[in-house]
């Protein structure tokens, strides 16, 4: 979704519940993500952002627990964030100094010191920054050190209490960067000392640990963790230190390896961005690094290694090395989200006979059909790429349903060149299409689509179009091809065809669909004349099942995308 269009694009009920939240400490974490705090008057919400160069939102997360979808939360981020980049267009104007920075220039030092010193006396958290600053004597960091600090600044913002509000959890966060500063200057300014990485690491699993303890959120913890991780990467990224970069990431993939906690996938998590950027013999290096201490692990601690392991078994694939470690990596019964990336992987790696196997097995053990489907496509998949043209079309048969894959459509029709049997095969492939259709499947969208793209029948396109819900895109794409053929058929189908969906959570409605629905207003203004359009909403509005549910004619009639 563009930023620039969101108002276009999101409910205007639900932008109006959002514009009521408060959207505080938003902070740009990296370049286009940001991650905010969002207020439902007493409920605080953990909201996150993603914004690519073009100025889309590609990703965005909330811990309201919707499932993913576009909530009043992000949208409340949205337009703060929007905002936001429009006030900060101010530029030239001429700094205005602040009246403590006159102040500040008029005291004397003897002054200043005195009243620093009172200051200082009643702050315990500006003690502990003073010192951590100002201090002049040549430190040796250790883990316990780094431990003591880490409880101090926790003691300094929330003394004896259990659980830290989330402008005690900032300040908090705050101190402990700054009192952790000298701790990793001194470890960057020397990568290869273990005694100085063990010091670095216990900031990173202490600060965690406090974190978690005091109530922040997982995504929080994650921020601080990707800040401290990411100034060893931007070292790791640049040098050309063989030592440096071995002795380095040998520490890291050590760290992680004994502990596989959720701090510990965290971090793992963070590397496996950093691996991305890598050269391919810097990726092949770090992956086979990790390879070697992942295959001598042989039990599972908890849940969080599974996730460990499936990042692990996702760049052993991308570092072309998943075949000489694969027994390393057993399948783990009714953990699908790891077992699939391993057959992946196994794929990939043409180790076919296995990956069918382990597939096999595990549908065999799955309780129910519905979690047979990843294995499935997988299968599919699997025949693809071997070249088993008979069981890839067995295949692509009976999950057709999911797929709507156009190539496989074309496939059945060339199986059999009767006319019959090709009608039968098309009938059936739209039958299931409008099924899905109707369940919101994107995929069957595109295919009835391009079927009917194909065959360019723009009045099949009408008579299909105007009796399912939504398409509101693909009317755009048709639209200029129907009108040429059948202008009238065209109009009123557009306006008399029943929509649905529950569009307080978006669930049928997606942004895609409101998008569409402006463009298709602008087409219809531009290809009839007035007195035409409005006769035609009058007629539609007639109709009280259309005309409180068909979306076009809720927008032509209103101008609101609800």
């Amino acid at each position: 979704m563009p930023l620039s269009s969101y108002k276009e694009q999101i409910s205007s009920s639900l932008l109006a519940k959002a514009k009521k939240f408060t959207v505080r400490e938003c902070d740009e974490e990296e370049k286009g993500r940001f991650i905010a705090y969002v207020d439902e008057g007493d409920l605080t919400r953990d909201v996150s952002l993603t914004i690519n160069a073009q100025g889309e939102v590609t990703d965005h997360t909330c811990d309201c627990q919707i499932g993913g979808k576009l909530c009043m939360h992000i949208a409340a981020l949205i337009i703060y964030v929007t905002n936001k980049k429009v006030s900060t267009k101010t530029r030239g104007r001429k700094a205005v100094k602040a009246p403590f920075e006159t102040a500040l220039e008029e005291v004397t030092d003897r002054d200043l010191r005195a009243w620093l010193l009172e200051i200082l006396r009643n702050n315990k958290d500006l003690q502990l920054n003073f010192l951590s600053r100002f201090t002049k004597s040549v430190q040796t960091f250790t883990p316990d050190a780094v431990i003591l600090l880490t409880l101090q600044g926790r003691k300094a913002i929330i003394k004896s209490k259990k659980k830290a509000d989330t402008s005690e959890l900032k300040r908090m966060i705050s101190l402990w960067e700054q009192l952790h500063a000298p701790v990793i200057e001194s470890y960057l300014n020397d990568p290869t000392s273990a005694t100085g990485y063990e010091a670095f690491y216990t900031i990173i699993k202490s600060v965690g640990i406090n974190m978690l303890d005091v109530n922040a959120t997982v995504n929080r913890v994650d921020q601080f963790i990707g800040h401290v991780t990411g100034k060893l990467f931007d070292v790791l990224r640049i040098t050309g230190d063989e030592k440096v970069w071995k002795a380095s990431t040998g520490f890291l993939i050590r760290s992680i390896e004994r502990e596989m906690t959720i701090l510990a996938h965290m971090m793992l998590n963070r590397m496996y961005k950093f691996f991305t950027e890598l050269s391919p013999d810097r990726k092949a290096d770090l992956a086979r690094q990790l390879l070697e201490k992942y295959a001598k692990v042989k039990s599972f601690r908890d849940k969080s290694e599974y996730k460990s392991r499936s990042l692990i078994i996702q760049m052993a694939d991308e570092s072309k090395l998943f075949k000489d470690y694969a027994v390393a990596f057993p399948a783990i019964t009714y953990e699908n989200e790891y077992n699939t990336a391993l057959v992946m992987a196994m794929i990939n790696a043409e180790m076919y006979d296995e990956a069918e196997d382990l597939c096999r097995e595990q549908i065999d053990k799955n309780v129910e059909a519905k979690y047979d489907l990843p294995y499935e496509m997988l299968l599919r998949e699997l025949y693809r790429k071997s070249g088993d043209d008979v069981m890839y079309l067995i295949m692509s048969k009976e999950l057709f349903s999911y797929t709507f894959d156009y190539d496989d459509y074309l496939l059945f029709l060339k199986e059999d060149p009767d006319e019959a049997s090709q009608k039968e095969v098309r009938e059936n492939a739209i039958e299931h299409a409008r099924e899905g259709i109707i369940d919101n499947n994107t995929k069957a969208n595109l295919f009835l689509y391009t079927l009917l793209e194909s065959t360019g029948d723009a009045q099949e396109m009408i008579l299909q179009y105007s009796t399912l819900p939504n398409c509101y895109p693909e009317w755009c794409h048709c639209f200029q091809k129907m009108f040429e053929k059948d202008p009238g058929g065209l109009l009123s189908g557009l306006l008399n065809k029943r929509d649905y969906g529950d569009h307080g959570t978006m669930k049928i409605w997606r942004e895609h669909q409101y998008k569409a629905i402006v463009q298709l207003r602008q087409l219809i203004m531009q290809h009839y004349e007035e007195k035409t359009w409005k006769a035609a909403i009058n007629a539609a509005r007639k109709k009280p099942i259309v005309a409180y549910s068909n979306k076009l004619l809720m927008y032509m009639t209103s101008g609101i995308l609800d």
